[in-house]
């Protein structure tokens, strides 16, 4: 029975900020955060942060202002030829 207020009428609020990060997994990910680029590749974030900042202008970074991604099929293929990082 309506009992004079809107509340139970309206969907419950969810936070949008979370998104739907978790629901996606990293292989299915086309860019990379640089935390979830060391997760996925067993390469330390502070390594990988240097190594962008050493190529930035490699086809497999994607910067966004100070941010930087790493587009995941690229980078696995400069991985797969490189003997160091």
């Amino acid at each position: 029975m309506f009992d004079g207020t809107y509340d139970e009428c309206l969907p419950k609020r969810t936070n949008n900020t979370t998104r739907d990060k978790e629901k996606t997994p990293t292989w299915q990910k086309f860019n990379l955060t640089a935390e979830e680029a060391a997760d996925y590749f067993n390469i330390g974030i502070n390594k990988l942060r240097q190594f962008a900042n050493e190529h930035k202008d490699e086809e497999f970074l994607l910067w966004s202002g100070n941010r930087v991604l790493f587009k995941r099929r690229l980078f696995e293929e400069y991985i797969e030829k490189i003997n160091i990082i």
